[in-house]
């Protein structure tokens, strides 16, 4: 069936890990989909261990531990069928020990860069706003609980983010990364949540700019017009 494989750059101990199995984008959708009754999650050194997700949008969590590991498959071994006949695994979570960020297979000058994104968009500071993101800027907001569709919003300036960030906080992107995946397409790098069948997934898009990393789209979607 259906299997995720998270590649890490580096042996890492892994504590454990969070699984979000399911067609997580609406609850509806979820008990449409199959619900996924059994879930192995493979070690690269050989352990496998078994997993029961719940009969409700509930996270599953899995103990890892033991020696530092490269690689983890997720595998799903059983499925509930649902009226549309789609298995998912919407997003995984990994919890290190000790605790630390994993992007998984980013550029590392990447990975450096996040951190300070992350603050200039939680600060609303203009000039770190113009160091961290690339203009114009683009943000597609998530679809709502109802599945209605945001209307996308485009900064111009830092300026104009600055402000928007101030005074209209839902123009703007909160939070932490969407997830810890990478993948590339026509020169540009998003980090997403996981693989999610036909659905695309929430993502954040960053392209080098003026000899560093900047993010540049927020959105559902790869086909964004904010590549250069």
């Amino acid at each position: 069936m259906l299997e995720s494989t998270v590649e890490l750059g580096a042996p890492t101990k892994v504590a454990s890990v969070s699984v979000k199995a399911g067609f997580w984008k609406t609850e509806e959708l979820w008990k449409a989909n199959n619900q996924i009754t059994g879930l192995d999650v493979i070690t690269d050194d050989g352990r496998v261990l078994h997993a029961t997700p719940p009969a409700t949008m509930d996270a599953v969590e899995v103990a890892i531990g033991g020696a530092p590991v490269k690689r983890l498959d997720f595998k799903i071994t059983k499925v509930k069928k649902g009226r549309m006949n789609d298995s998912c695994i919407t997003g995984i979570t990994l919890t290190t020990a000790p605790a630390a960020q994993l992007v998984l297979g980013a550029d590392p000058e990447l990975v450096a860069a996040i951190p300070r994104i992350e603050r200039a968009l939680s600060g609303c500071d203009e000039k770190e706003l113009a160091a961290a993101i690339g203009f114009p800027f683009g943000y597609e907001p998530a679809d709502d609980d109802e599945g209605k569709r945001a209307k996308p919003v485009e900064h111009r300036s830092a300026a104009d983010l600055a402000k928007a960030c101030k005074k209209r906080p839902d123009a703007v992107p909160k939070g932490g990364l969407p997830g810890i995946n990478v993948f590339e397409n026509k020169g540009m790098t998003y980090l997403h949540s996981a693989n999610c069948g036909a659905s695309p997934c929430y993502q954040w898009g960053f392209q080098k700019r003026e000899g560093g990393w900047r993010l540049v789209w927020v959105g559902e979607g790869a086909d964004n017009p904010y590549r250069k």
